[in-house]
């Protein structure tokens, strides 16, 4: 196999959101579906980066937030609901989202390096 092609094959379609002042970008293939002003409803008590919890199609799913640099409960904007591997659903509250485009496989693992939650370092990858 070609260099050009073994480069070609580690490229990943990702859709680039917003939160607060950050880029970040999310795998294509793990989007279940997009959000406008999900209804979220708080959970006392809850970790600090699980906003709340909302219903879609019947089943309950928890919403995170992405990054956490404010704690006090505002409503979602945008929110991208996605498959985890084990199959269940876990929101990510986003303020904008954005376009869609083509990365390496490396850049993808280097956002990770840099995010606050073991969840998103994990299913991000």
């Amino acid at each position: 196999m070609s260099e050009s092609a073994a480069a070609e094959e580690k490229r990943l379609s990702v859709i680039s959101v917003r939160c607060r002042d950050h880029t970040y970008l999310v795998p294509f293939n793990l989007i279940e579906t997009i959000q406008t002003a999900p209804v979220v409803m708080p959970v006392p008590d809850s970790p600090e980066e699980v906003i709340g919890i909302a219903i879609h199609q019947g089943k309950t799913v928890p919403y995170l937030y992405l990054d956490a640099e404010e704690m006090e409960f505002q409503p979602v904007k945008c929110g991208i609901l996605l498959k985890q591997r084990d199959g269940r659903e876990i929101g990510m509250a986003v303020d904008e989202i954005g376009d869609l485009s083509e990365i390496s496989h490396q850049a993808l693992e280097e956002q990770s390096e840099g995010l606050k939650y073991q969840i998103w370092r994990e299913l991000l990858l």
